[in-house]
């Protein structure tokens, strides 16, 4: 009776640590997810509010163009048209920098799904493990709480 009580002390210790462990690496996970996430989507805004801010800039130069080509009569055909040509450019250069880095952040959010997918199936592993170390001690346990009674 003695040793079934020692046993059983002994199985909820380590039950207990474990539990505790899993506890402390499912917390640190649910943190880490969470800065990750914090982090692109920080980033994410980042990006929309520059590129928010570079189309008002564009919009704002192409009113002034409007304008000036408004009080020019028209576009001119030499230096003026060449200057819109050239702003045209630049604008769409912009815009195309800008999709580059919103695909490399749709990239990166997706390498941080696939990291936490990867973390999440270890601690499900850890779990599964803890699960069946758990039920072969109780088994044991049993086994030899039957044989202390034969």
């Amino acid at each position: 009776t003695d040793q079934i009580k020692i046993l059983q002390m002994a199985w909820r210790s380590v039950d207990e640590r474990h539990q505790l462990d899993l506890q402390h690496m499912q917390n640190t996970f649910k943190v880490a997810t969470m800065q990750a996430q914090a982090e692109v989507e920080k980033a994410r805004q980042a990006v929309l509010e520059e590129k928010e801010r570079e189309i008002l800039r564009i919009k704002e130069e192409m009113n002034v163009a409007l304008q000036n080509a408004k009080a020019d009569s028209g576009f001119l055909a030499g230096d003026g048209s060449l200057q819109n040509d050239s702003v045209a450019v630049k604008k769409n250069e912009a815009i195309e920098q800008k999709d580059t880095e919103i695909s490399y952040l749709k990239e990166e959010i997706a390498a941080l799904k696939e990291k936490t997918k990867a973390q999440m199936d270890k601690v499900m592993q850890f779990k599964n493990k803890v699960s069946a170390d758990l039920k072969t001690a109780k088994e044991e346990a049993a086994k030899q709480a039957k044989e202390a009674e034969a």
